[in-house]
């Protein structure tokens, strides 16, 4: 009650909208849920659990074998892509997921693209040293059964995967 007795006031004083206007907002509000701003070091835990997570899922779809991070200096990357105003985060851990859309997902989707010309250049270039006319690419996803790290590309602008077998 008095937290929202505060909203009203602050809103009211400052003359954001009309007072029956503010009244109506701060009255349909049954919650304040307070907000914990979240550090570098606790946004650094949710982006790793975040990898974990991702690896589980890539893991159990069979997408690939393995997925490993160079510690810290990926999970430093990854924070440095999440908006802060002084030392807090400013959407808390909301931004890791995205995060990690843009740059691991990328970095992934590259190295699989890579992996990919690579196998159809060998079954074309195995198809003609066998006389045949067709080219035989029936093998699933390119990372399938792959061990891949990620890491902080050289100048530290992107993410890079590579396969470690």
């Amino acid at each position: 009650r008095v937290l929202r007795d505060t909203v009203f006031k602050r809103w009211k004083d400052e003359r954001c909208e009309e007072w029956s206007d503010t009244h109506k907002a701060v009255g349909s509000v049954d919650l304040f849920a307070p907000f914990l701003p979240l550090t570098r070091r606790s946004v650094a835990d949710v982006i790793e659990a975040h990898l974990r997570e991702r690896t589980r899922v890539k893991r159990r779809s069979d997408e690939l074998s393995s997925l490993t991070w160079t510690r810290p200096d990926v999970v430093d990357f990854l924070v440095s892509q999440v908006e802060f105003e002084k030392d807090h985060a400013i959407e808390g851990g909301k931004e890791a997921g995205g995060v990690l859309s843009r740059w691991v997902t990328r970095a992934l989707r590259r190295l699989a693209q890579a992996e990919d010309t690579a196998r159809k250049k060998e079954s074309q270039r195995r198809a003609v040293q066998e006389g045949r006319l067709w080219v035989d690419d029936r093998s699933g996803p390119p990372l399938r059964g792959r061990s891949v790290r990620l890491e902080v590309a050289k100048g530290g602008r992107e993410l890079v995967a590579s396969i470690v077998d």
